[in-house]
């Protein structure tokens, strides 16, 4: 653009700025301005070219205004209603938090790749009605008796001139429209009549599209003008959660030339006519009418938006119809009507007739199918082939049962049961007798089924088996088997997996309920002795119970341990209740020479008594000895070796005893008593020590107490640990609290009065 030009726009720019009436789209072009990018380049800043919007847009940046009808926008434009935060009237039970609930059909498409940019390629293929202009390039192709080819950009008035044929305008035709010209412009230069001529489009102009309103990157995108408004949007990552999909309209020049419908392209995208675009013209895209949810039985559930006055029946088709299991008796919808929810149901003919709309806010509900199977009757049970068989009129139980492929072996035919559900939904049982139906089809007994009917034919195993015998006691498994006619003890064993180790084969009772062949309401238990194997063939009866005894004091191997200074240490096993630990000391070979006795110890597990305090040579040596226990499953004898070392621990001197363990080892000393050792290996005693309270704890666990107040000590043995305990902690007085020395005062005077008072009444009882 020249000096001039630019400078004659930027005076044009300056005009319409400080113009006070109404700018439109159409003056703006006129000027030379296709887009924002255009204004910036002349020099115009970012705030006037806002002031440019505001007054062809309304109020600043609100791009969400509708254009009135002549294709100008003013200030007297009417707004769309504002739309709530959440897109549809849905009652708190139904409410869902999850963002996708909430997403519009059709909103998403632009986001999901449904529709891409195309680009240039040496592989365009145009739409019939893609509109050529300045700078698209076609190529033209003539094969057979005559042969050209070449490739042409169309100029800035849309020519292109072959050789020989002359220029050829094209600009604003349609790519259908300039095949048919070029063909005729070309045949009278070339023979067509035995070639063929093709036309192509090589390369697409590019141009600048404004796209304004509820899209969530609004602005201007130059793109081949192959694209169309969908792709476009594409660009714009698509609509706001309040952007319309179903009315998007096209301007040119201040007019709106089409107004586009998704769902209209979604739902017959082959009928569909796309408008190609021109550079600078604006897609605008408004904010939603109204939005409906859609649930139950419908291919595609969701929230759709509905234009003014939409039938339900175009938002079912719009949703892909009905689902195979919708009741389309049962259409439910729920809606806003004078402030408050009301519901209504409706059957589907009624819909299509009254061409029923929707209003903003709507729920509507197709409701399922129930999942009663008509036509269907069925037979279970001992059959041939059980299963649901379809239902006609006049067809009885032999008919079914025919179709079943009869009874088998096992049916019981005296008596089977039709199940038979009423009108109110309740089952009532026919007693059915099979014997007659199969022996004499024309018998009343022969009935008519009827819809939803259930044959039941039982199974003689299941009559056989109200008759049982029960084993219990010493068997391998326990339990119920069916009685049978010449059933056996020996089976009953046999198929109760034999007996266990401890069964006693002499103590067997069979108990029999007998009944009076007079009254069979009185009965009474008879006890029949048996063994094993001797009357293994005894004839059982029907309720019968086989106990069978466990053999007295029987019991499995249960092991001692003893272990330390025996000849044989190692895992025993108890003779029986009453073996002792002096029996066990002599089955172990006795105590080796190093066995040291007064440190021998029992441990028991049973009833987790832990330690017993024993005295071992007494065990041994002295015949009923208190300390001769009687073992038990479980117990530890620990026999440990002479020792010559003695334990000191507690309040004692010592400066180097170990402070976590306050303990101190010294040699034996023969005879010597616990106040020898504190002295001599312990340091004395330790100013906290309760110098009377020693005791010494000995290696087999029992305790030996000083005497005589604490002033003999106990008398040491190899082994024996001495304790000195301490004394108790003073409880420290709290700061700030004074005695009340008037208080002691008092008391004491009370005491010494009292004291005075007692020896006078003395001196008068006892004097002269």
């Amino acid at each position: 653009m020249s000096n001039f030009k630019i400078s004659l726009t930027i005076f044009l720019v300056g005009i319409l700025l400080s113009t006070s009436g109404q700018i439109s789209i159409s003056q703006i072009r006129n000027a030379g301005i296709k887009s924002e990018d255009d204004l910036r380049n002349l020099g115009v800043s970012d705030a006037e070219i806002q002031s440019i919007k505001e007054e062809i847009f309304g109020t600043a940046g609100d791009t969400q205004s509708s254009p009135s009808s002549d294709g100008e926008v003013g200030s007297d434009d009417v707004k769309e209603p504002v739309v709530n935060e959440t897109p549809i009237l849905v009652p708190e039970t139904e409410q869902k938090n999850t963002n996708e609930e909430y997403t519009v059909f059709g909103q998403n498409i632009f986001e999901s790749g449904y529709f891409t940019i195309k680009e240039n390629s040496d592989r365009i293929l145009p739409s019939p009605n893609y509109i050529l202009g300045t700078g698209d390039r076609i190529s033209i192709t003539i094969w057979g008796a005559s042969e050209f080819s070449n490739e042409f950009t169309l100029d800035v008035f849309g020519n292109i001139t072959p050789s020989l044929v002359g220029r050829i305008n094209l600009k604003g035709k349609t790519f259908e429209q300039a095949e048919q010209i070029v063909k005729a412009r070309f045949g009278k230069v070339y023979n067509l009549s035995s070639s063929k001529i093709a036309l192509s489009l090589t390369y697409s102009k590019v141009i600048s599209v404004n796209i304004v309103g509820e899209v969530k990157n609004p602005g201007t995108y130059s793109t081949p003008s192959i694209n169309s408004a969908f792709n476009l949007l594409s660009l714009a990552k698509g609509t706001t959660k309040y952007g319309s999909v179903r009315d998007i309209e096209i301007r040119r020049d201040g007019r709106i030339i089409s107004t586009l419908d998704l769902y209209e392209f979604l739902v017959s995208p082959s009928k569909y006519s796309n408008t190609f675009l021109q550079d600078g013209d604006f897609i605008v895209v408004k904010r939603q009418k109204g939005v409906v949810r859609l649930d139950g039985e419908v291919k595609r559930p969701g929230l759709y938006e509905i234009k003014n006055n939409e039938q339900l029946t175009s938002i079912i088709e719009i949703a892909g119809g009905f689902d195979v299991f919708a009741d389309k008796e049962s259409v439910n919808i729920i809606g806003v009507d004078k402030g408050k929810l009301l519901f209504k149901s409706f059957d589907f003919q009624t819909i299509k007739e009254n061409k029923l709309a929707l209003k903003d806010g709507d729920i509507v509900k197709i409701l399922r199918v129930p999942n009663l199977v008509h036509g269907m009757v069925e037979v279970k049970g001992a059959i041939n082939v059980p299963g649901e068989y379809q239902f006609e009129s006049g067809m009885k139980i032999s008919d079914l049962v025919e179709l079943a492929n009869g009874i088998n072996r096992n049916s019981y035919l005296k008596q089977a049961q039709l199940i038979r559900q009423n009108e109110n939904l309740e089952e009532t049982i026919i007693q059915v007798n099979l014997n007659s139906i199969i022996n004499n089809p024309g018998s009343t007994a022969n009935i008519e089924l009827k819809e939803f009917d259930i044959l039941n034919v039982f199974n003689k195993s299941e009559f056989n088996s109200q008759y049982i015998v029960i084993g219990t006691g010493a068997l391998k498994k326990t339990g119920e088997i069916d009685f049978k006619e010449g059933l056996e003890l020996n089976d009953l064993i046999l198929e109760l997996n034999g007996f266990k180790k401890e069964a006693d084969l002499d103590k067997i009772e069979v108990e029999r309920v007998l009944f009076s062949k007079k009254d069979s309401a009185n009965a009474y238990v008879q006890i029949i002795n048996l063994t094993y194997p001797a009357d293994s063939n005894f004839k059982l009866a029907a309720h019968d119970i086989v106990n069978v005894r466990t053999l007295p004091e029987f019991q499995f191997q249960k092991t001692i341990t003893i272990t330390g200074e025996v000849k044989y240490p190692g895992e025993y096993s108890l003779n029986g209740h009453d073996d002792k630990l002096s029996d066990l000391i002599k089955r172990a070979g006795g105590l080796t020479n190093w066995a040291f006795t007064n440190g021998a110890k029992l441990n028991r597990k049973e009833n987790n008594l832990g330690l017993l305090l024993m005295d071992l040579d007494h065990a041994i040596n002295k015949s009923n000895s208190k300390f001769d226990y009687i073992l038990k499953p479980g117990d530890v004898i620990t026999i440990p070796k002479n020792t010559n070392v003695v334990s000191i621990s507690g309040a004692i001197g010592y400066k180097n005893v170990n402070q976590d363990e306050n303990i101190v080892n010294s040699p034996l000393h023969r005879s010597r008593r616990a106040q020898f050792y504190i002295k001599k290996y312990g340091g004395g005693y330790d100013e906290r020590a309760k110098r009377k309270k020693v005791y010494v704890i000995s290696s087999n666990g029992m305790v030996k107490e000083s005497i005589f107040g604490g002033l003999i000590k106990p008398k040491i043995d190899p082994g024996d640990k001495i304790v000195v305990e301490y004394k108790p902690e003073k409880q420290k007085k709290e700061k700030g609290e004074s005695v009340d020395w008037n208080r002691v005062i008092e008391n004491a005077t009370i005491k010494i009065t009292g004291v005075l008072t007692l020896l006078i009444l003395a001196n008068g009882a006892f004097g002269n």
